[in-house]
């Protein structure tokens, strides 16, 4: 980004430096219409997991922490508007001017931001801590894309005529005129830039961190159809199960609102979601009539797929053929 505000409009590394920004913007684009998808889910359009371990929320915050810190453009795009352009710059470099300055913060502050809501998506998306971790390395990569750009051409790799321009813009130094980064206005904005960041991005993870524990990700109904071939009775619970506020291992149960009915919640004892009957109004689902495969997942409806087995009057546990 300094070629854009240093370098001839018609200069190589003005061009380059246009051309890396638009392949930053493009990945992010790409990654965001990738992410939101109003069709599938109105109600969940960005495709969050109805809810996480608290591991993975643990991981959260101190990714989104670390992705606002380390976010470089957003911060330099602020500091140059903070101390205003100088009229002594084009002195020092012959092709800076004021419009290429305010252009070099936009752009910078646009690329900067938008990497940030992409980290943040791809961050809430994550169900495991190495999904969640891989995920924020990768947007990492892309917006680090002009700083690695940059080093190849002092490198030389991309040419001598761009190493010479490069090398004169990392060796060359100016005097600000004006005081205004030592003010107490410059600190009260370094200040406001972390405050609103954190603010607003703290905001949206307390908004989804309420969604996911209410169910908001959830369906509110699901049919569920039970085999009778084993236990003759469990045909009998096939139909609609509601959603329920009460939690069972954190997380959200079923049920179908029937006198003696049925509940379909999660079994932490055991680590797999059960179908259990009621005994005196009173729910057991680690007492139960079938259960799925061991999982970790939120979502009941994930374990349509697995093996679910069923517990006979004998008390033996035998596989369920149709669930």
């Amino acid at each position: 980004f300094s070629f854009l505000i240093y370098a001839s409009v018609r200069s190589r590394s003005f061009f380059l430096a246009a051309f890396v920004f638009l392949l930053q913007i493009a990945i992010l684009v790409i990654l965001s219409k990738d992410i939101i998808d109003l069709k599938s889910d109105p109600n969940n359009p960005m495709g969050f997991p109805p809810n996480v371990e608290r591991p993975v929320r643990v991981a959260e915050v101190f990714a989104i922490v670390i992705a606002i810190i380390t976010q470089e453009d957003v911060r330099k795009a602020v500091s140059l508007l903070r101390d205003g352009f100088d009229q002594n710059l084009p002195k020092v470099f012959n092709g800076a001017t004021f419009e290429k300055w305010a252009l070099s913060i936009a752009l910078r502050a646009s690329e900067g931001l938008l990497g940030l809501f992409v980290t943040f998506l791809l961050i809430m998306r994550s169900s495991q801590v190495r999904d969640l971790l891989l995920n924020f390395l990768a947007v990492e990569f892309v917006t680090n894309l002009d700083n690695v750009v940059f080093a190849l051409i002092s490198e030389g790799f991309l040419g001598r005529l761009l190493r010479k321009e490069a090398t004169k813009l990392s060796n060359t130094f100016y005097h600000v005129s004006h005081r205004s980064i030592d003010s107490r206005a410059a600190l009260i904005v370094t200040i406001a830039y972390f405050v609103v960041l954190f603010t607003a991005f703290f905001a949206g993870w307390g908004i989804i961190f309420r969604n996911q524990n209410q169910g908001k990700y959830l369906c509110e109904k699901i049919f569920a159809q039970f085999g009778d071939e084993v236990v003759p009775m469990l045909g009998t619970f096939t139909g609609l199960f509601n959603r329920h506020v009460t939690q069972f291992g954190d997380r959200l149960s079923f049920r179908d609102d029937q006198d003696g009915g049925a509940m379909l919640a999660y079994c932490q004892k055991e680590k797999r979601w059960t179908l259990s009957l009621t005994t005196d109004n009173v729910f057991d689902p680690c007492n139960w009539t079938a259960a799925s495969s061991q999982s970790v997942d939120f979502d009941v409806l994930t374990t349509a797929n697995s093996q679910w087995v069923v517990r006979t009057l004998q008390k033996r546990t035998v596989p369920l053929a149709q669930h």
